[in-house]
């Protein structure tokens, strides 16, 4: 497989992860607000199922921009505050996207909130990322082989070729 599409696929991956855990903490959040105000309803959980959206688009900017900054390191190189730094950059650059926009309709206090909330939405998924790649050993295991920096390496064959020494007749 071709390295760019390899960079697809991990951006769009990331893009899914981050919908999900963003999803499911705005779901998380709405079912408690709704219980405790005593307003649940099902369009309630629309706006979970929006910022899962946005948590797709941020995800894939998020690592786009991995792509980008860490072209030539290994994955245990990378720190915690670079994830966090390039989800939060993920996040700003897609209320860039919005804020191109929106700027006639939002006043001041909804733009400031909206750029808060991205920021820190892809600051926070992007930390998680990391802390999750951590625990699976993919950085920072100390006695694991290095994987080799994120653009190095081609990809393997789906289906291994018997060597002349394997083959039959």
């Amino acid at each position: 497989m071709p390295r760019w599409l390899r960079i697809v696929r991990g951006m769009i991956g990331t893009g899914i992860t981050f919908a999900v855990v963003i999803g499911a903490l705005a779901a998380v959040v709405v079912t408690i607000t709704g219980l405790v105000g005593g307003s649940l309803t099902l369009l309630s959980y629309g706006l979970a199922a929006r910022f899962g959206v946005v948590g797709f688009i941020v995800g894939v900017l998020f690592s786009g921009a991995l792509a980008l900054a860490a072209r030539s390191k290994s994955l245990r190189s990378l720190s915690l505050r670079l994830f966090t730094a390039l989800g939060a950059g993920g996040g700003a650059l897609y209320f860039g996207f919005l804020a191109a926009n929106a700027f006639r309709v939002w006043t001041p206090r909804v733009a400031l909130i909206n750029f808060v909330t991205l920021t820190v939405m892809g600051a926070g998924a992007a930390a998680f990322t990391w802390l999750v790649a951590r625990k699976a050993g993919a950085i920072g295991a100390g006695d694991a082989e290095d994987a080799g920096a994120i653009g190095e390496g081609a990809a393997e064959p789906l289906v291994r070729k018997a060597n002349a020494s394997e083959r039959v007749g």
